[in-house]
């Protein structure tokens, strides 16, 4: 399996290696010795799990949203820098952040306005954070463009599981647990 993008690449959110043009068709992602799957994709940037584990972000990094302890953009996917002893999957793009599963919770990574990380801050963070008020197991989804039928520009964290039926809501929603 290997990763594919389509559209602009102004930032080389498509992850060919290069940065400029566009493509109206996809094409696939330049990720040496790492097979991809699972692309969720936003207007700046993109990121992907690896099929032997990880999660990968290539594109715009502004807001440290390719969560590599940076703020400089890529044009080939990067490791996202996972906290010790957590293992991420399930990765989900919003505006400028994103999201992914883990055992014990959800973590976040990206632009924090309006506190959508759920972490308790309106801080940006470069790094993935754990979502206040999330754990595993039995984490059953989770949504980084919308909550609760918000219109997904308000780019709230959403997570939900049978194991905490009631949903974890962050960002301009407010926090609702």
């Amino acid at each position: 399996a290997r990763g594919s993008t389509a559209g602009v690449d102004h930032h080389g959110q498509l992850g060919t290696g290069t940065v400029g043009g566009s493509s109206g068709v996809p094409v696939p992602v330049k990720s040496e010795g790492v097979k991809l799957v699972n692309v969720s994709a936003r207007q700046e940037f993109s990121c992907a799990e690896g099929v032997s584990g990880g999660i990968y972000c290539w594109g715009g990094n502004f807001s440290g949203e390719l969560g590599n302890n940076s703020q400089i953009n890529s044009s080939e996917p990067v490791a996202v820098h996972v906290p010790a002893g957590v293992k991420l999957s399930g990765v989900s793009v919003g505006g400028y952040f994103a999201c992914a599963l883990a055992p014990n919770g959800a973590y976040c990574w990206g632009q924090n306005s309006a506190g959508k990380l759920g972490d308790g801050t309106a801080t940006d963070r470069w790094t993935p954070v754990r979502v206040a008020g999330t754990r595993g197991p039995g984490l059953g989804g989770l949504g980084a463009t919308g909550c609760a039928g918000a219109d997904p520009v308000l780019n709230s964290t959403v997570a939900a599981s049978p194991a905490q039926p009631a949903t974890s809501c962050h960002g301009r929603m407010g926090s609702l647990r």
